[in-house]
């Protein structure tokens, strides 16, 4: 068994661009420097052939460099937000079920959301609550293996909706299959990914001057992919 953790800050300076157009006036260094700080704990245990890595975190930003579209200028402006509080807890495990057979899993369970100010208690936009996944590789042969894993992420804010006005952006579960190996001087592999072929989106962005309107960046279906390589 061994603990560990992990106390850190950090800074970020806004860069010219950033400055030229803010909430407070045009060409100015009002704009604050963006800072965090972060505290994290955990343990990670080995007992035979599993392995359990475990941590909780948690961080505070102040200023964060934000930009906002529905200001009373004509483009929109950079502004400094109150603070922001993330905090969660990640799970990482694995078992070797035999010498050709290995499976893992991990679990996040994040919370990020305003701590003060306008959006004081909503979340933070684009940020699942939760991500899992679990997968299997399989050692089948000398020169073939098998790897296949089931992703699952859930709901998030649109951009732009750090009020909570939007529909979230659905939850949705993927699952990728890949076949690869090695024969002498042969690579190669083939793979599915979506292989069910999910409709999912990750980004999406509200409007700011049309209510109840939005656009989302849908994402590839299901793909797939072959690659051959030799060695000499």
């Amino acid at each position: 068994m061994k603990f560990y953790g992990h106390i850190g800050r950090s800074y970020r300076t806004p860069t010219l661009d950033e400055r030229s157009g803010t909430a407070y006036a045009l060409n100015n260094f009002e704009l604050k420097n963006q800072s965090s700080k972060e505290i994290q704990s955990g343990v990670e245990i080995n007992f035979g052939a599993t392995m359990i890595n475990s941590r909780a975190y948690f961080s505070k930003t102040r200023d964060e460099i934000r930009f906002d579209p529905d200001d009373s200028t004509s483009f929109g402006s950079n502004e400094n937000t109150g603070p922001i509080y993330r905090y969660g807890l990640e799970t990482t495990a694995g078992h070797r079920i035999s010498k050709d057979i290995r499976i893992k899993g991990d679990l996040a369970l994040i919370k990020a959301e305003f701590a003060d100010g306008p959006f004081d208690g909503q979340d933070i936009p684009l940020v699942p609550n939760i991500t899992a996944s679990a997968g299997i590789n399989w050692k089948i042969q000398k020169w073939i293996n098998l790897n296949t894993a089931i992703t699952y992420e859930g709901d998030r804010r649109l951009a732009n909706d750090e009020q909570g006005y939007f529909s979230k952006l659905s939850d949705f579960t993927l699952w990728d299959l890949d076949l690869n190996g090695k024969y002498k001087s042969f690579t190669w592999s083939a793979s599915i990914n979506n292989l069910l072929d999910e409709d999912y989106q990750t980004f999406g962005t509200a409007s700011d001057t049309t209510p109840g309107r939005y656009s989302v960046q849908p994402l590839p279906g299901r793909t797939y992919f072959l690659k051959l390589g030799f060695k000499l």
